[in-house]
């Protein structure tokens, strides 16, 4: 086995700097992630934080949260939220209603790659312009599309370009690409 392997990484040792005691079961944030604690952590001390698995915190009740939905880590409210923001929690595992003031939650985890997954899926086109938007909340003009072509019409157009912007992404074309086109696409919120 390799000598330089430290640890499976689903629980790490942290070292808490924060000023303050941290109980156990609190959220710990961790970057553009969050941890759960497994015991009380007294500062200047280290203990073990958890990266995965599904856990109940504190949430919003101005919103429902269904199964699948993306939540973040409000620092300033300390409780989960379907509001993107710069730190992401994890999945909502169990639907939510509006009321509610607890939250599911299977944590992100380590998160590899280049950045966070923000939206993704496959469009169908409407046509009537080589520009096509795709709505998509909670995008920004600095996240990353990537679009590929998954299913030509009648009229073969190709993708020239794509651009984020608020809320959406354009796809351009070599042309109108009618009601007939497919499109896969996914937009990456890259880390800072």
């Amino acid at each position: 086995m390799a000598t330089n392997h430290v640890q499976e990484g689903k629980v790490i040792n942290w070292v808490n700097g924060t000023g303050a005691a941290i109980a156990s079961g609190a959220v710990v944030v961790l970057g553009r992630i969050i941890g759960i604690a497994l015991a009380a952590i007294a500062n200047g001390l280290s203990g073990s934080v958890a990266l995965g698995e599904v856990w109940t915190l504190p949430a919003i009740n101005t919103a429902a949260f269904v199964l699948g939905a993306d939540l973040y880590w409000d620092v300033a409210t300390g409780k989960l939220t379907d509001v993107p923001g710069p730190v992401y929690a994890g999945m909502c595992t169990k639907a939510k209603a509006e009321t509610g003031t607890e939250a599911e939650v299977k944590l992100a985890g380590p998160m590899l790659g280049a950045g966070l997954i923000i939206a993704a899926g496959l469009h169908t086109t409407a046509g009537g312009a080589a520009t096509e938007s795709i709505t998509l909340a909670g995008v920004v003009a600095t996240d990353v599309a990537v679009v590929q072509l998954h299913t030509a019409g009648a009229v073969a157009r190709t993708v020239s370009s794509v651009n984020s912007g608020a809320g959406k992404i354009d796809v351009i074309f070599s042309g109108d690409p009618a009601a007939d086109h497919k499109v896969n696409y996914i937009v990456i919120r890259p880390f800072a």
